[in-house]
């Protein structure tokens, strides 16, 4: 027992030189009780009482999440005995922030919506498009708070309409992931004031809301009750086969990942023993089956901007079934289903329509990967997708970001190097698909074309 305990107390000091609150918050209170045997004092000692309180709480909540996430995000059984838990804590102790999400909870009413949503799809540049949109050169432009410490979700992507805060998803608290309007308010004054054209601007970049049946509503909710105008969306889309055998390779890395924290036996009881698929044509398998169909039915049904409304009136929050994280299923029926743009970009097209009205020009804007390899071409998008996020700002301001686009369009230069994780690598061609998933991709590649071209007219 004692050298899991010291594995513990290990796992704390790192997780606190990585930059932890809570952890960092544990150190304190550990030196403040060395301390207090050499000094007595009464203001000493409510601190520590204020301080270990604030810890316990933490402590918790990273209880509570560190369940959930094993459960539902690792589809993992929690380990049987509390030494065998401890790699996976410790993990989780790094990962999570407890701390900072109770402050933004108490903190969300006085919090902006992003102006920016991009939608997904996974393994289609997402991450190298929230990188150029960190750093536009003359915009003021914040990135989303993530309960994950981890470099590829850090700052890109919030997880909050696919359940990741103990599946909560209530619409008036998607705001606890932005920043305070203070921030918005004070950016706009230093434009005004000392001539500054660099306006602010915030997005969030979950790369699973595409395919996501349910964060279609929650997402058109949250702007109708905040009575904004709809945030600007954007859809990335790649070749459907290599989204696909990019998206097998990562999953699968993901899952090796669970094992080396100790994280052997999968959670049956929520995805059934046939999960997860061994191989990927027995995950097209798994994820096109009529099994999925009806979780993937069922989920569409959940939240209609309707019931939406009725639950807001009676102040109830949602939450997801955990059947429906993060995609009904599992991560893995996204095979082939993120694969199916044009159908989860028309659901988006449909829901945002009846919450906001129909308009000549589309709520989602699509970005082909092919376009982020090309430095004109990108600057162009970004331009195009600055000049809507100026459409939607009122007009006291709106001369502002305005200005600050014309100035974007002049910087026709070579865009920062961005870091890169979904160019697809040759060897990852080597899987061997049958007959059938080979068709049906070539269905969508084809969809997909029409779809461009429909889009670019």
């Amino acid at each position: 027992m004692f050298n899991p305990f010291v594995n513990l107390i290990h796992g704390v000091f790192i997780a606190a030189r990585r930059g932890q609150l809570l952890p960092i918050l544990t150190v304190v209170l550990a030196l403040l009780s060395v301390l207090s045997l050499f000094l007595e004092s009464k203001y000493l000692r409510f601190f520590m009482k204020l301080l270990l309180v604030i810890a316990s709480i933490g402590y918790i909540l990273l209880c509570k999440l560190y369940s959930h996430s094993i459960r539902t995000i690792f589809n993992r059984q929690i380990p049987g005995t509390i030494t065998q838990c401890i790699p996976s804590f410790i993990a989780h102790l790094s990962l999570l922030k407890p701390l900072e999400i109770i402050y933004r909870c108490i903190t969300y009413r006085w919090r902006v919506l992003p102006d920016i949503i991009v939608l997904g799809e996974v393994r289609c540049g997402t991450t190298s498009l929230c990188q150029h949109l960190s750093s536009l050169p003359h915009f003021d432009c914040h990135s989303p708070f993530c309960l994950w410490k981890h470099p590829e979700l850090d700052r890109k992507e919030t997880f909050f309409f696919v359940g990741h805060y103990l599946r909560y998803v209530t619409p008036k608290y998607y705001r606890m992931c932005f920043p305070l309007s203070v921030e918005r308010w004070w950016s706009l004054q230093k434009c005004r004031k000392f001539n500054s054209s660099r306006p602010f601007v915030t997005f969030d970049g979950c790369a699973q809301y595409l395919t996501s049946p349910t964060a279609p509503y929650l997402i058109a909710e949250a702007y109708r009750q905040a009575n904004l105008p709809p945030p600007v969306l954007i859809a990335c889309v790649r070749d459907p086969l290599e989204q696909a055998i990019s998206w097998w390779q990562y999953e699968n890395a993901a899952m090796e990942w669970g094992k080396s924290m100790g994280l052997n036996d999968f959670n049956a009881s929520l995805r059934t023993d046939q999960y997860p698929p061994r191989d990927i044509n027995s995950a097209l398998e798994y994820s096109l089956g009529s099994n999925v169909n009806d979780l993937y039915q069922n989920a569409n049904e959940l939240y209609s901007s309707e019931l939406l409304q009725k639950l807001r009136k009676e102040n109830i929050d949602l939450r997801l079934p955990e059947w429906a994280m993060t995609w009904p299923g599992g991560q893995l029926t996204g095979i082939g289903r993120n694969a199916k743009y044009s159908e989860n970009i028309n659901r988006y097209e449909r829901v945002f329509g009846s919450v906001f009205g129909e308009r000549q020009s589309r709520y989602v804007t699509i970005l082909p990967l092919e376009v982020q390899n090309n430095g004109v071409q990108m600057h162009e998008f970004l331009s195009d997708m600055l000049q809507q996020v100026s459409d939607r700002v009122e007009s006291p301001v709106r001369s502002i970001y305005e200005k600050a686009v014309l100035e974007q369009i002049k910087s026709m230069t070579t865009l920062p190097a961005v870091h890169r994780n979904a160019l697809i690598q040759r060897k990852q061609m080597d899987y061997k698909l049958s007959e059938k998933y080979n068709d049906f991709f070539k269905k969508e590649r084809e969809t997909l074309h029409q779809m461009l071209c429909i889009y670019n007219e």
